[in-house]
């Protein structure tokens, strides 16, 4: 059943948003193979798996035990049903209908309903996951029957798809009856969902295990099980791949993908997006709460020059947050100008000095190695903080650093619409670039609310321009995303969202 079937009518940028699909590659004429283990390497490990207490999940495992309302197609970015049926907007548009599944339950065995629907939303709200600014619009959700919950909102919502679908850590709808009889911290090592694998097996720093959920309301996954390896290293990940120790891995790394694209034994998967790979500066933080230090370094930051150096042509330079197809009529991104940086350093008046908070991967050190090679030309000294992914990821979060790489991930919206609210409004918890600007709160928000497509371009145009001018962030390439995967592995679709979908995948062997 197609979505949009059933849905009401909305232009078609405003489907949905969702960081990963649902929906597998279709594998032709080969006859799917049941039973087998897939080995999958990933480069961080597991925070846990509920958002109140992790914060920061890992979708490509997730994703595999806790489902979410809504999906889309891989190919076609269509949104289509999951435990949710339909939605439809009230008249006003304050206010959602969203039909859910029946006869579903969860792998405990309680029930599936839109009761539970309204719990998990209602939890994240009011809990202090970080990820509520992302559904800082929904006032409450409340269910009205067995298979009808309602979401009433502050204002319409342009892009409130992206709130009902997944895997996004706000979206998943885990089992009201485990997280009371468990509490927080327990659950979020035992999650329990409505998908078609269960968790066998969580060693800390090394691997997940799940297995076939025998209960599962859905077809059943081809796979016995999946295993989850953490092997942060981007070099021994990828000759793990070669060696056959594992099935598929995620990279970043363009050396990499340009020698599996020559390989018979290897598939490359790439998704290329919106979205984009940045660095923020954190405006609270001197020197950088100063505009002129922040500007010259953007001048004296040559971004085409370090995503050549860095991407290799696997990732095209990106000057804003919106994709390749994004048109902003007299969008200009400021040229490198070492001269004026030098000029806006010595008008500051003060010796600059910045710390560089990055991962302890081949592309952290990469990154901000050019980085401070580039500053060093106009007399800014920068300081390299080396650390894991995980304590980078809390750094940013809480506000401890000065500049430190991120990335805004892909959604359907071609606007981003939660990310750039969430990032840019000042107001926002997930503003991690502690931006302050009454105009971008007044764009943002407006963006918002406005569904004419026209409208809306204009508006994210000007929000393009006012981040080239403000600088909260940096850029580091468009955001385009790959899985290698051994040839035999069939049925994992194209890395959307930078997720590895294990859902229907099976081994030709």
């Amino acid at each position: 059943m197609n979505l949009r079937s059933i849905a009401v009518s909305v232009p078609a940028v405003l489907a949905a948003f969702i960081f990963t699909a649902i929906v597998p590659l279709n594998d032709g004429a080969l006859a799917q193979k049941r039973g087998g283990t897939l080995i999958v390497a990933t480069e961080t490990g597991h925070r846990g798996f509920d958002a109140p207490s992790a914060g920061v999940i890992n979708g490509s495992v997730a994703m595999t035990m806790v489902q979410y309302l809504f999906g889309v197609d891989a190919v076609t970015q269509e949104a289509i049903p999951m435990l949710g049926l339909s939605m439809t907007a009230s008249k006003n548009r304050k206010s959602w209908t969203i039909k859910t599944r029946r006869g579903v339950k969860f792998s405990d065995g309680t029930p599936f309903n839109a009761e539970a629907v309204a719990f998990n939303y209602n939890r994240i709200r009011k809990s202090k996951c970080r990820c509520r600014a992302f559904i800082a619009t929904i006032v409450k959700v409340v269910a009205t029957g067995e298979d009808t919950v309602v979401f009433h909102l502050k204002h319409p919502w342009a892009g409130f798809r992206a709130a009902v679908s997944g895997p996004a850590s706000f979206s998943y709808i885990h089992s009201p009856t485990a997280i009371k009889k468990m509490g927080d911290k327990a659950y979020n090592r035992n999650p329990v969902g409505t998908g078609p694998f269960t968790l066998k097996e969580w060693r800390s720093g090394d691997r997940v295990t799940v297995v076939r959920n025998p209960n599962y309301w859905g077809k059943a996954p081809y796979l016995d099980s999946v295993i989850f390896r953490v092997i942060p290293d981007t070099e021994t990940r990828y000759a793990s791949l070669l060696s056959g120790d594992v099935d598929a891995i995620w990279t970043d790394r363009a050396n990499h993908i340009i020698k599996a694209r020559k390989r018979s034994d290897i598939v490359v998967l790439r998704n290329e997006s919106n979205g984009a790979l940045t660095t923020f500066l954190n405006n609270a933080k001197p020197p950088l709460d100063d505009l002129r230090v922040r500007k010259a370094l953007q001048l004296a930051y040559d971004t085409d020059l370090l995503v050549k150096a860095t991407r290799k042509g696997v990732n095209p330079t990106a000057y804003h947050p919106f994709g390749p197809n994004f048109n902003c009529p007299g969008f200009q991104y400021p040229k490198v100008d070492l001269a004026k940086a030098r000029e806006l350093i010595k008008a500051y008046g003060k010796p600059v000095k910045v710390v560089y908070t990055h991962t302890t991967t081949a592309r952290g050190r990469e990154v901000a190695l050019i980085s401070q090679s580039f500053w060093n030309k106009i007399g800014v000294e920068t300081v390299m903080d080396p650390v894991d992914q995980t304590t980078l990821i809390r750094k940013v979060v809480t506000g401890d650093y000065q500049i430190s790489g991120w990335r805004m991930g892909q959604e359907i919206d071609p606007y981003l619409d939660i990310q750039i609210v969430g990032t840019f409004y000042s107001k926002s918890p997930a503003n991690y670039a502690k931006y302050n600007n009454p105009m971008m709160d007044k764009l943002v928000l407006g963006g918002r609310v406005t569904e004419n497509p026209q409208k809306r371009a204009a508006i994210y145009c000007s929000v393009a321009k006012l981040i080239a001018a403000d600088v909260p962030i940096l850029y580091r390439g468009g955001l385009v995303r790959h899985v290698l995967t051994k040839p035999d592995v069939k049925g994992v679709p194209v890395p959307y969202g930078g997720l590895i979908n294990t859902l229907a995948a099976w081994l030709d062997r």
